[in-house]
């Protein structure tokens, strides 16, 4: 839940959603509405899978850039693929 206060001449939107909390001071009251808006749609649809994404193309990079100078290049690729 959003929930929009004045501090001063600025604004301060916080957001507590899903066990997840943002807060931060725009200069005006509909940046402040808009932000807390964009903000709250992140939370609910979908910010955990885009960290699982992003874990996931690490590992990619890590298996094409960093393996290949290793060792045991051949096992760290199996392990790389068996956590995916």
């Amino acid at each position: 839940m959003a929930s929009i206060r004045k501090l001063g001449s600025k604004w301060r939107a916080e957001i507590a959603r899903g066990g997840v909390r943002r807060a931060k001071v725009f200069a005006t009251k509909t940046e402040a509405k808009d932000r807390a808006s964009r903000q709250e749609y992140q939370i609910v649809n979908g910010d955990r899978i885009a960290g699982a994404q992003k874990i996931d193309d690490i590992m990619d990079r890590n298996a094409q850039e960093i393996s290949p100078s290793k060792r045991g290049h051949r096992w760290e690729m199996f392990r790389l693929e068996a956590m995916r």
